[in-house]
């Protein structure tokens, strides 16, 4: 049975106006779910977050800045909920990879691990395949500024959505940090034996010089998503 991504290389110039009816319809599925018909579909027995419990560093000179940093692989949803395999994650409860249950239950994670009342002043994700529709919108609303690259052959394009493209996201909360500069970065591909191919590999980084409100010097912040082989070495 052909994807529907196979499906739409065999249109001409179908693939690009239906990726933007697609990410519309996620747009507006997340922003008025009432009128999708949406609501409401997630049953109530589902399982909430894991507890987790915490060891606190040492604390830093008293006269230090602090910041907190979260690091996050969300779980591309082209690579689980929009796979018709599901990603292999079929002992999971199958509504618990829709998209609409994880999107909300990630940005609910992100906000309720806090330092002096205050959620992170960074967070860095990977496997995001929902940036603009999603996570920047929200994360905008709760005081956060972010930037994206996305890999350039994304596996999540060979799924049921070929609209969704994941990659990574860096995100910072403006009124505490302000950005400098930042740069994005395609990893070269290598051979075994570690010498350069001369390709590029589908591995990217963001990299940001950020200002901490009452530091002396800037702060450099990168997130990265490398490769590693599906076996215990990796």
């Amino acid at each position: 049975r052909e994807s529907m991504g196979q499906l739409l290389s065999l249109v001409p110039g179908c693939s690009r106006f239906v990726g933007f009816v697609l990410r519309a319809f996620r747009y507006f599925r997340f922003h008025f779910p009432s009128a999708s018909g949406l609501e409401g579909g997630i049953p109530d027995n589902l399982p909430g977050l894991y507890d987790r419990s915490w060891l606190l560093a040492p604390g830093p000179h008293p006269q230090a800045v602090w910041i907190t940093v979260m690091q996050f692989n969300t779980l591309a949803d082209g690579l689980c909920g929009m796979d018709s395999k599901k990603g292999g994650f079929t002992e999971s409860p199958l509504e618990s990879l829709d998209w609409k249950f994880r999107g909300q239950k990630i940005i609910e994670e992100t906000q309720r691990h806090k330092v002096n009342g205050r959620p992170p002043d960074i967070i860095a994700m990977q496997e995001v395949d929902h940036f603009f529709d999603f996570f920047e919108p929200t994360l905008r609303s709760l005081g956060y500024e972010g930037r994206f690259i996305s890999k350039p052959n994304s596996p999540c394009r060979r799924g049921l959505d070929p609209s969704l493209s994941d990659g990574c996201a860096l995100f910072w909360r403006t009124d505490s940090i302000s950005l400098v500069n930042y740069s994005t970065l395609n990893f070269d591909r290598l051979n075994p034996d570690g010498s350069a191919t001369g390709s590029k590999s589908n591995q990217v980084a963001i990299l940001a010089t950020l200002q901490v409100a009452g530091a002396a010097s800037p702060t450099l912040m990168a997130v990265a998503h490398l490769a590693a082989p599906k076996t215990a070495e990796g």
